[in-house]
């Protein structure tokens, strides 16, 4: 899921008349206007995906398998300098300039893919794009070339010299789109998290150990570690007996045992080292990575949980730590539910739009399978959920 990724809108896979599909929610329905003319105005002059639907404020279009060129540059920075897709990078921007005037407003290298058998650029995102000139579209892009981590290598300094010379583009143009690049990012600032699994239920509808069932090669539990991992989470903490420690996250006992979900909450942010937990139940197997990345990036204090056709799910939300000092009473009153606690607690609510088939609970057989054969539907159309 993680070619999935937008910050300004939620977008998702999905199976869209039988084939592999992408689903775009704008927040804003100007945005949704503009890239869905600048789709039909591109359509069959540059290399773009195909629109195969559109409403207001949705607009669905196929999915490539193909790698973005953030990808690409990993690869070249292992394997060598390849001026290929770099050059049809230039092609492409070129060729937009000259049909409608507009270029990329912003420098994201995920937003272009590289066809290598067909030895051709794609391009995605065009809700980002504005009136201006081919030197200044490079210089976004290079900066966000140049500012990308990477291991140790000259390929980053090889394709900036290459692309900045293609593209006409200034020292002094790279170092200004730089400097903003930098200065957006300085002002997004987001605190140190830690990921907490709540895995220790009894699993009685299932009648097994549910954070131990498999699923594509992998168990629950395993899935749930990898996507809080990916999204970069300082230490993950698992609710739950000590057999379920896992590599790269600690299992932590109930301080309040036999008291259900509230009770492994408590624990788990009682003992975070963070600011803030974003709390994953096990059960949850298909929720996609970039609704936790949106999730806990809204968070400001408090709670910030998942909503979706009505319904709040506590148990897929971001909690300040210092909630854990509320607990005590609640749980003094038995099997408290985890409402309680957001009763009390200021709350803000994340409208997710996706499918609903990624927040399907697994907690009966019937369920289970129906999880499993979703996840296997997606990977025969080569996306993989992760």
């Amino acid at each position: 899921m993680n070619d999935f990724f937008s910050r300004r809108n939620q977008v998702y896979p999905a199976l869209f008349q039988g084939r592999a599909a992408v689903k775009k929610y704008f927040d804003r329905r100007e945005d949704w206007l503009r890239e869905r003319d600048l789709y039909a105005l591109l359509n069959r002059k540059l290399p773009l995906p195909q629109v195969l639907w559109s409403a207001p404020r949705i607009l669905v279009t196929e999915y490539l398998p193909h790698p973005h060129l953030l990808a690409v540059l990993e690869r070249q920075t292992r394997s060598g300098f390849d001026r290929a897709p770099w050059v049809q990078l230039e092609n492409w921007l070129k060729s937009c300039q000259a049909l409608c005037g507009n270029l990329p407003t912003d420098g994201n290298l995920r937003n272009f893919l590289w066809d290598k058998e067909n030895q051709q650029i794609i391009g995605l995102d065009l809700e980002g794009y504005g009136i201006r000139s081919i030197a200044d579209s490079g210089a976004d892009i290079l900066a966000s070339l140049l500012e990308y981590t990477l291991p140790a290598s000259d390929v980053q300094a090889q394709i900036a010299e290459f692309l900045s010379g293609r593209l006409h583009t200034s020292a002094g143009q790279i170092q200004r789109a730089r400097d903003r690049l930098l200065s957006r990012r300085g002002g997004i600032k987001f605190a140190p998290i830690t990921g907490v699994v709540l895995a220790g239920g009894q699993s009685s509808r299932m009648g097994r150990d549910k954070a131990a069932l498999p699923l594509m090669g992998r168990t629950l539990l395993e899935r749930q570690i990898d996507k809080l991992k990916r999204l970069g989470c300082r230490e993950i903490l698992i609710s739950g007996p000590k057999e379920l420690e896992a590599p790269g996250a600690r299992a932590v006992p109930d301080l309040y045992p036999q008291r259900g979900p509230l009770g492994g909450l408590h624990a788990c942010l009682s003992e975070a080292s963070t600011p803030r937990c974003l709390v994953l139940a096990v059960d949850i197997p298909l929720v996609p990575l970039q609704l936790l990345d949106r999730l806990f990036r809204r968070h400001t204090s408090g709670v910030t949980l998942v909503t979706h056709q009505g319904r709040r799910e506590p148990l897929l939300a971001v909690y300040d730590s210092a909630l854990a000092a509320k607990i005590p009473p609640l749980l003094a009153e038995g099997g408290t539910p985890v409402r309680r606690l957001l009763e009390q607690t200021q709350t803000t609510l994340f409208h997710y739009k996706g499918p609903e088939l990624f927040l399907e609970n697994c907690n009966t057989p019937n369920s289970y399978q129906k999880i499993c054969i979703a996840a296997e539907t997606y990977d025969k159309h080569d996306i993989s959920l992760l």
